[in-house]
C-alpha cells in the first residue's frame, strides 16, 4: 500500500508539483489531489503507476511508511550454481509481478536442465522473455519470435540479463562464474533502451535444431 503522505513527501523530495505528477502518470490532477488528502483508496494499478513514476526518479518507499532516495545496490552471487541461484531468486521475489526478462548474448545450448526448468517456471508464472543471440545459432528452446540475431562480429559470450530495475551479468574466471547483480532503475532502463534498439535492427531466426521446444 501507498500512504497519502508518502505521495506528497515523494513529490517534495524531487520538487514535483501535483500537475507534474499528473503529467508523468497520466492521472488527473484531481485524482492526485484526492489520493494525497486520503479521500480515495486508489486501485492497485494506480498505486503501481505512481510508484513507477517516482522510482524512475530514484525514489523508493520504505516498509515503515517513509520515502527515500534509491542508492545503487550491488550483489555478487558466487558459485556453485550462481546463475541458477540468480534466476530462482528473481522468480521468487517477483513471481506475483511478472514482466519481461531480456537476455543478451544468450546461448541456450549451454543451459543446464535445472536452468531450463527455472526458465520454464518463470514462463508459467507469466514472465515474458526475449533473447539476443549469435547469428547462425539455431539451438533454440523457445518460440522463434522471441529471438533476434546479433551479427557474429558483435557477439561476445558474456550473458546480460535485464528485468525491471535489475541488471545482471556473468563474471567469468577460469572454472567458475559469478553473477553481478545491480539494482538501479535508471541504469537498468538505459540497458533496456539499448537492448530494444538492437532488437529493432536485427533479424529473427527461421528455424530451431533444439531437440525440444517450449512455449
Amino acid at each position: 500500500m501507498l500512504k497519502p503522505e508518502q505521495v506528497a513527501a515523494a513529490r517534495t523530495l524531487i520538487g514535483w508539483s501535483q500537475q507534474k505528477l499528473s503529467e508523468e502518470t497520466e492521472l488527473s490532477r484531481d485524482t492526485i489531489k484526492r489520493i494525497e488528502k486520503g479521500k480515495t483508496q486508489p486501485h492497485s494499478k494506480t498505486i503501481e503507476i505512481i510508484k513507477r513514476a517516482f522510482e524512475r526518479e530514484g525514489i523508493e518507499f520504505t516498509p515503515t511508511g517513509g520515502v527515500d532516495r534509491k542508492t545503487l545496490k550491488v550483489q555478487t552471487i558466487k558459485p556453485p550454481n550462481s546463475y541458477l541461484t540468480f534466476l530462482e531468486q528473481l522468480r521468487l521475489e517477483n513471481r506475483h509481478k511478472g514482466g519481461e526478462i531480456l537476455f543478451k548474448n544468450a546461448i541456450n545450448k549451454l543451459s543446464s536442465e535445472d536452468v531450463i526448468n527455472v526458465q520454464r517456471r518463470l514462463r508459467k508464472d507469466g514472465f515474458k522473455m526475449r533473447w539476443l543471440i549469435e547469428e547462425g545459432d539455431t539451438f533454440l528452446y523457445y518460440p522463434l519470435r522471441e529471438y533476434r540475431y546479433i551479427p557474429a562480429k558483435s557477439f561476445t559470450p558474456v550473458l546480460h540479463i535485464i528485468y525491471d530495475d535489475i541488471y545482471a551479468t556473468m563474471l567469468y574466471e577460469v572454472g567458475k562464474a559469478d553473477v553481478l547483480v545491480i539494482r538501479n532503475f535508471r541504469y537498468t532502463e538505459s540497458q533496456r533502451i539499448s537492448f530494444n534498439a538492437e532488437w529493432e535492427q536485427y533479424m529473427p531466426p527461421t528455424k530451431t535444431t533444439a531437440p525440444v521446444s517450449y512455449e
